[in-house]
């Protein structure tokens, strides 16, 4: 690797671990199972937030360097959005001895129609021979634990049903049993004729092909600095809980507390209190 991109590929330490496990709220592992895997992720989502607050609000640039992603996340406490959450968590699967790598995925769920370019990250973990999808950093409904690659099986984890389909030898679409469109989406598509309906969405499609940190650099870049990028035009915060999860957009804060939706309009004068005492988030972390 050259020494410029150095930065992106330091291992965590053996303290480093252990701080990112408490921080999340999980301690070492008796064994690197499926089962420890999906606490991890289940717990990191409702943990760590996904946020996009430098980009949006405090106008600080975006680091994927290991270094600052730790210090960010789990010595700061905030969150980020996925380059730098998968960007951190397939260091800490690493450091525990996973074989884990990061993939690409297409946010833009479209796959027969003129796809987007990928600007998602993920994960992929192997373990037994078999490959496993894993995301802590989508901000939305995204699996609350690991799913198995493999084409058509469905699996239920913490009580949501999700599956694959391979779409050709590259993509594989992620799709789930949802209510009607409203959980579809990075943060939630509002539809009330709709949002009852249990039906079958889409939610990503991914890459197992592996990725490297170097790889991620120049999109996020991209996706951080382009004054065309959603990320810069509105704020993306959301939370996982242990009954539903918490979200916020530019206009709306939403609560779902066991399966009851709350809609909050909002103005820009409420955004700083609401994420403070909602996602415990401000500017001075």
């Amino acid at each position: 690797m050259q020494v410029m991109d150095a930065p992106l590929y330091t291992p965590l330490t053996e303290e480093q671990i252990d701080l990112y496990l408490k921080r999340i709220g999980m301690e070492r592992p008796e064994k690197l199972d499926k089962e420890y895997l999906d606490k991890l992720v289940l717990n990191h989502q409702t943990h760590v937030v996904f946020e996009n607050l430098d980009i949006i609000a405090y106008n600080r640039p975006i680091s994927l360097n290991i270094a600052d992603l730790f210090d960010k996340i789990v010595v700061r406490g905030r969150g980020g959005y996925c380059f730098e959450m998968n960007g951190l968590f397939v260091k800490l699967l690493q450091g525990l001895g996973y074989d884990a790598y990061s993939c690409a995925c297409r946010g833009n769920r479209e796959f027969d129609t003129n796809p987007s370019a990928f600007m998602h990250r993920g994960n992929i973990v192997t373990i037994d021979g078999q490959k496993l999808f894993c995301d802590v950093g989508y901000g939305g409904p995204m699996p609350p634990g690991s799913i198995k690659l493999v084409d058509g099986e469905r699996q239920v984890v913490d009580g949501e049903t999700f599956w694959f389909e391979q779409k050709d030898e590259y993509w594989w679409l992620l799709r789930r049993m949802t209510k009607g469109t409203s959980e579809s989406g990075m943060l939630g598509v509002y539809d009330p004729n709709t949002i009852n309906d249990i039906k079958e969405a889409d939610v990503t499609v991914v890459s197992p092909v592996r990725l490297e940190g170097a790889d991620f650099v120049a999109l996020s870049d991209k996706l951080s600095n382009d004054p065309t990028s959603t990320f810069r035009t509105r704020y993306m915060v959301s939370l996982r809980t242990p009954t539903g999860s918490k979200g916020l957009n530019s206009e709306v804060y939403t609560h779902i507390e066991n399966g009851v939706r709350t809609r909050t309009p909002i103005t820009a004068e409420d955004i700083p209190r609401i994420l403070k005492e909602e996602f415990g988030l401000s500017e001075d972390m």
